[in-house]
């Protein structure tokens, strides 16, 4: 009968033992899907902020480009009305 007993009384034990187990398992578990979820929105708008800067700085390109197009227009522009101010 005291084999039963100690026999119970170690069921019992391992039992509590493996639910705490388990219950560290699932709070690691769910702290590690927090961790994953955080770190995926944190990559997700680093992501768009570099496509949204490069999208700027290739505008800016874009726009330095024009402006020398520009720039060089009017230089010759320039160059034109002063050869018929001029005379040459």
């Amino acid at each position: 009968m005291t084999y039963l007993k100690t026999l119970d009384s170690a069921v019992t034990f391992n039992t509590k033992a493996v639910e705490t187990l388990s219950e560290t398992v699932k709070a690691i578990m769910l702290d590690t899907n927090k961790w994953k979820n955080e770190t995926d929105i944190v990559i997700h708008c680093l992501n768009y902020t570099i496509y949204n800067q490069s999208n700027t700085f290739k505008y800016i390109r874009q726009l330095a480009i024009a402006i020398l197009e520009f720039q060089t227009l009017v230089k010759g522009v320039l160059i034109s009305l002063d050869s018929n101010l001029t005379g040459k």
